[in-house]
């Protein structure tokens, strides 16, 4: 069911392709305008950008929408670069594969995802709001003990919300409809913002910020703070048994870079190509003993690539690890 190709890249805008790939793509020539004219217009930029990275790693990657006969399919595409002896890209051969099937029972799983966050998100607001009337009863009355019984609750409801969340978020992402606000901020009064706020909640913790010189990013501050929040929240998760956890900014050209570093579990290197993946989780006993549907890095990773940046963990198991993320300046 896979239909292959050979590009050469001293003749690039002509493909060789099997006849499974042009049943695949809906197409008759193998001219890479006429590949390129039946795919959807809001997923050219994917193909281009993915392309453009293959180059830099050797590895092609995407899936978008392809127009065959007014009806939409899916398509998933992957390749590997050759290159000569000096290292210059000469080859690239890879495969195409209809995955519309799969793309169709996503879309349902993530419409009954959508569906039930949607209806759980009204009782645990009600229940939120009876636990934060009956705490303020409890403590009018003396009864001190109760009242912090309470408060527990409220802290795990907002667990309970916070997951609730994630999953909507999941949803939207792959429905591409999570809404991006766009502004210009100052990215070191955010990081001083988030970090000082997750103080607070962090008493077995120290957060030590390091910032470079303060810069400007356009993107949406809201979801730039949840990645932020994420990292952070991450690190302090995992390194039950270390104090001080580490957060700096670099600035090199046009980038900004946010890192934070824990002495923790750290992640074994198998792992670390796949944590940023829906619904992943690290399989050790140790990481078993926390909870989490494995959705942060995700969506983080998501939020991340959509404002143009890039997103990696550095760690060695035992020893902790360091989560990263780079954004462009705004000039």
């Amino acid at each position: 069911g896979l239909g292959t190709w050979e590009l050469d890249y001293a003749h690039p805008e002509k493909a060789i392709t099997t006849k499974k790939f042009d049943e695949i793509f809906g197409i008759e020539s193998n001219f890479r305008g006429e590949i390129s004219s039946v795919i959807h217009p809001d997923d050219i930029e994917i193909r281009n950008n993915a392309h453009k990275e293959a180059i830099k790693t050797g590895k092609l990657f995407y899936e978008v929408r392809v127009n065959k006969d007014e009806t939409i399919k899916w398509v998933r595409v992957a390749g590997k670069v050759l290159y000569d002896k000096n290292g210059k890209p000469e080859k690239m051969l890879g495969i195409a594969d209809d995955i519309t099937g799969q793309k169709n029972l996503q879309q349902q799983k993530d419409n009954f995802i959508a569906m039930a966050s949607h209806e759980l998100k009204t009782p645990v607001t009600s229940i939120k709001a009876y636990g934060h009337v009956l705490e303020q009863m409890l403590i009018k009355k003396g009864e001190v003990k109760e009242a912090a019984m309470m408060t527990r609750m409220d802290t795990q409801v907002n667990r309970l919300n916070n997951l609730i969340t994630d999953l909507l978020n999941i949803t939207k992402i792959n429905s591409g409809k999570l809404d991006y606000n766009r502004s210009s901020f100052n990215f070191n009064e955010l990081v001083l913002e988030m970090t000082e706020d997750l103080q607070r909640t962090a008493a077995d913790h120290k957060l030590i910020v390091s910032l470079a010189k303060p810069v400007t990013v356009v993107a949406d501050r809201e979801r730039i703070s949840q990645v932020i929040t994420n990292f952070i929240s991450n690190a302090i998760k995992y390194s039950p048994g270390s104090e001080i956890i580490n957060i700096y900014t670099e600035v090199n050209d046009n980038e900004v870079t946010f890192c934070v570093q824990d002495h923790g579990i750290g992640i074994d290197k198998e792992s670390q190509t796949k944590v940023f993946e829906q619904f992943y989780r690290v399989n050790d006993a140790r990481h078993q003993t926390f909870q989490g549907f494995g959705l942060g890095l995700y969506i983080s990773s998501e939020i991340i690539k959509r404002e143009g940046g890039r997103i990696w963990v550095n760690s060695v198991e035992g020893e902790g690890s360091t989560f990263c993320f780079s954004l462009s300046i705004s000039q």
